[in-house]
């Protein structure tokens, strides 16, 4: 298979992605230097502890086995496939009554360090049901190669929270209150949208599948060190932040993290025509052209990575013009972060290649090990940097930490799916 056949449909269809999260970023964008006069960074701060909270929910709840839909789904008919969507919904819900009962018993430990109270706690549970379904829908829209459905989806979801953004922040002047209401608002709506559409497409069914249950928990709970270990990296920061350096400092953090997003939409809008384009290329090797379709895979990551290098410059010199130029003054001082972030990223960017791999071979233990251990070394830095260093340590932190798991993750990526990363060019390698 001649190289520039096999690689327009997954550049045609990134494209396509990077405009869906490019024009729902941008309007994001758009609305936040106007949000930044009505929120000071405590508030924000308060809205990025909530997102801690949600975050681990969301994990913990399920996520990783929503996101292993494209490893079930080439090889089971229409039927198999609504069948597993159920037994998966199934999941959901039982996990997140679960952390309901959790949250009544933990809320005041919960309270003290995220400065958050019960019932903005117990949105988190229907933020993250209704958010879980939705992203089943939208990764069945990848599988099913319909990107243009994704993005008319993806851009309703904005303007509906984009307008009650508006309103409860601006209008009303909820504050921080207002902005969570506004995500949690958001996830409701577009989750009885999307409710409808898996009905209509025939992915709903009144039943469920023991044997599917089970297949989905042996893949998804070897993850749960893998998964939880971005949690450590991004909400164990910003509690360790809000901890020693307060609530402003957590703000500013959150902030940043937020045109840390500018990046974060090609590098995830690649892996939306990445993830399910290479299982299927992978589906379809044989024996007689494994060896030149490895290679291949090979050398697009490596263009792939170095196009993210070159996007990191770029990037950076956008952040900086906006927040000098259209945030509000008060948060000028979360420039300091961004290059850091950036940074972070494109390291991420190099691990998000490579990941695949592990996923394809059903080796998910090992995985989970390294991320896992990786982020508590992190942990561990940014507990030591911040506390005796203040904001500066979590520059530091950030990237070393995400310089670890990368670099673990290609080793073990490498174990259990030997690619011809330094010998792709010679032809019999």
């Amino acid at each position: 298979m001649k190289w520039p056949k096999i690689k327009k449909p997954v550049y045609k269809n990134a494209l396509i992605y990077v405009l869906s999260d490019g024009v729902t970023k941008a309007l994001s964008f758009l609305i936040l230097p106007f949000i930044s006069f009505y929120l000071v960074p405590e508030q924000l701060g308060i809205v990025a502890n909530f997102d801690v909270l949600q975050s681990i929910l969301m994990l913990l709840a399920g996520q990783a086995i929503v996101n292993a839909l494209p490893y079930f789904y080439y090889n089971r008919s229409k039927r198999e496939v609504a069948l597993l969507v159920s037994s998966l919904i199934l999941i959901i819900l039982c996990a997140n009554i679960i952390f309901s009962g959790a949250i009544f018993c933990f809320f005041g430990f919960i309270e003290h360090y995220l400065y958050i109270g019960l019932p903005l706690q117990l949105l988190t549970i229907v933020s993250v049901a209704t958010a879980l379904l939705s992203s089943m829908s939208l990764i069945l829209y990848r599988l099913e190669n319909k990107p243009y459905s994704f993005l008319k989806l993806q851009l309703l979801q904005s303007v509906v929270q984009l307008s009650s953004l508006v309103v409860l922040v601006i209008l009303l002047r909820m504050e921080a209150v207002g902005k969570i209401y506004s995500v949690v608002l958001s996830n409701c709506i577009l989750c009885l949208v999307h409710g409808f559409l898996l009905y209509r497409r025939g992915y709903l069914l009144l039943q469920y599948s023991k044997k599917d249950i089970m297949e989905l928990l042996r893949f998804g709970i070897p993850l749960l060190p893998h998964s939880l270990s971005f949690w450590i990296k991004g909400g164990m920061d910003k509690i360790l932040l809000t901890t020693y350096c307060g609530l402003a400092a957590n703000g500013l953090y959150s902030m940043a993290m937020s045109f840390g997003a500018i990046y974060t939409i090609f590098r995830t809008s690649f892996d939306n025509a990445y993830t399910p384009y290479l299982q299927k290329r992978i589906s379809l090797m044989t024996p007689e052209n494994e060896a030149s379709e490895k290679r291949d895979f090979v050398k697009m990551s490596y263009k792939v990575g170095g196009g993210f290098v070159l996007l990191y410059f770029v990037v950076v010199a956008i952040c900086w013009f906006a927040i000098h130029y259209l945030l509000s003054d008060k948060y000028a001082d979360s420039f300091q972060f961004v290059p850091w972030i950036l940074m972070s990223l494109t390291i991420y960017s190099f691990y998000s290649l490579v990941i695949q791999f592990p996923y394809t071979a059903k080796k998910t233990f090992g995985l989970g090990i390294i991320t896992f251990s990786g982020s508590l070394v992190q942990l561990s830095l940014s507990y030591l940097l911040i506390r005796y260093m203040g904001m500066d340590g979590i520059k530091y932190s950030l990237v070393c930490g995400s310089l670890v798991i990368m670099l673990g993750v290609w080793w073990y990526s490498n174990k259990v799916y030997p690619l011809p990363w330094f010998s792709f060019v010679r032809k019999n390698a």
